[in-house]
């Protein structure tokens, strides 16, 4: 996957010495600009860690982005991994823009890679310092964007001579080379209206000698079948003769199917219960079930038979568990993870599951058909409804402790950030802003990355 930004920073600088995200730290909010305006990014939560596995991420990370953004603290200066990582970018040629957040010069490695460089003083410019730098990215990705096919078949296209006003209007002409396909094309054509003329007065003499006027009948009824529109169906009625006596009956159209509308349900699975609920669709949006929690570790284990942990495990063992309970939601799990589990459940269950569509997802999370157009679904006060970066503590909590939203659902906003079918995130997660856990915000993400704050939640047909 393609990402528009390499972000290289120290781990310092985002988490404090218990893992916990630090509150307000600059690495978040660089983070939730990007976020907020668009900019795609490759961020490694947890830090840089050993090994060559992880070492070919990195170094193909920056390969698949467009700018390396240096995020320059005391911190970052004195950590070997991000002189790496700037000399990998300059070896691909990538732009790189040093964002400094302190004083701190840059030390000696680094310097002679970033002297001739302009950077961006956060110290000095405060807030403005986001925009400039957003304004700074968006620029360079507009000067490197591919000329669409369409502008380039515009311009090499040549322009039509224009008309003469004194002469009449031409006949049409085969173009050079293909005379002889043109004249067999108005052959076919001039054949075709003939054999239709023939077929016309044909029925015409034919009804003539019944006792009808067939032609006049059969021309009108092609024009009317032309340009005539569909209206809707009506009962027909037809005449019965039986012994001396007419009767008019009347032939119903079949009705259509009526859908069975959707119920809340409750399924098991393995001996696992988990809730679903009704939503109503708006016309544009089908009626669904989906989720009232978020998938728990107890069902993942019950359906895929492996813990939370065991997740973390298959990307690194090193890295820190976010919580570990049943009824906490499962994390380290990919979008293709999700694919798996939800083709076992559908084969244990006989149902047909599916994660949701981001517009199903944005529906629900907003209420459906009672949505009060808030941020975060039912109030502008995410505190009321999920766990985000000012009250988790850095960690996942178990699902539901947090209010409802008005179709009863939790969790959507905060705890961790879901899946949706077309490889975007939503909702927000412990890890995040309370502005990146809005309802409408959303993250384009690889569907092979696993993290510690994104998970998902089913969708039911």
């Amino acid at each position: 996957m393609q990402y528009d930004v390499f972000i290289s920073y120290s781990r310092r600088d985002y988490l404090d010495e218990n893992g916990d995200v630090i509150p307000g730290n600059i690495v978040s909010k660089i983070k939730d600009v990007l976020k907020k305006n668009g900019i795609s990014y490759w961020f490694d939560e947890d830090g840089i860690n050993s090994g060559d596995e992880f070492a070919r991420l990195i170094i193909r990370s920056i390969k698949d982005s467009k700018v390396l953004l240096f995020v320059s603290t005391e911190n970052s200066n004195n950590s070997s991994w991000t002189r790496k990582e700037i000399a990998s970018a300059i070896s691909y040629k990538k732009k790189i823009i040093p964002f400094k957040y302190d004083d701190t010069p840059f030390n000696d490695s680094l310097l002679l890679y970033l002297a001739d460089l302009d950077f961006i003083s956060y110290k000095q410019q405060g807030s403005r310092a986001l925009n400039r730098l957003v304004t700074s990215i968006s620029n360079y990705l507009d000067s490197i964007k591919p000329v669409e096919p369409a502008e380039i078949a515009e311009v090499e296209t040549k322009p039509e001579p224009k008309p003469n006003p004194k002469k009449q209007e031409p006949v049409a002409k085969a173009p050079k080379g293909k005379s002889k396909t043109g004249k067999v094309l108005l052959i076919t054509l001039l054949s075709i209206a003939l054999i239709g003329a023939a077929v016309i007065a044909f029925k015409g003499i034919n009804s003539k000698q019944q006792g009808g006027e067939g032609v006049a009948e059969d021309i009108v009824a092609t024009e009317v079948k032309t340009e005539q529109k569909i209206e809707p169906a009506v009962p027909q009625k037809t005449e019965v003769k039986s012994e001396g006596k007419t009767t008019t009956s009347v032939q119903q159209e079949a009705k259509p199917v009526e859908k069975k509308e959707l119920k809340d349900a409750t399924i098991s699975v393995n001996g696992v219960k988990f809730d679903m609920i009704a939503v109503k669709g708006n016309g544009k949006i089908g009626d669904f079930c989906i989720g009232k929690f978020e998938v728990t570790q107890k069902l993942w284990k019950a359906v895929m038979g492996m813990s939370v942990k065991q997740q973390r495990d298959l990307l690194d063992s090193s890295f820190k568990l976010r919580g570990e309970d049943d009824d906490m939601p499962i994390y380290f799990v990919s979008w293709d993870d999700c694919q798996k589990f939800i083709k076992k459940l559908n084969a244990m269950t006989g149902k047909k599951f599916r994660l949701p569509t981001e517009a199903e997802w944005e529906y629900a999370a907003k209420g459906g058909q009672k949505s009060k157009g808030k941020l975060y679904g039912d109030s502008d006060d995410a505190s009321s409804y999920g766990w985000y970066e000012d009250n988790s503590g850095g960690t996942t909590h178990v699902a539901g402790t947090k209010n409802p939203n008005v179709l009863g659902l939790y969790d959507m906003v905060g705890n961790v950030s879901e899946w949706c079918q077309n490889c975007v995130v939503k909702g927000g997660s412990w890890a995040n802003t309370a502005d990146h856990c809005k309802v409408t915000s959303r993250n384009a993400v690889d569907s092979f990355i696993r993290t510690d704050d994104t998970g998902f939640r089913l969708v039911m047909d």
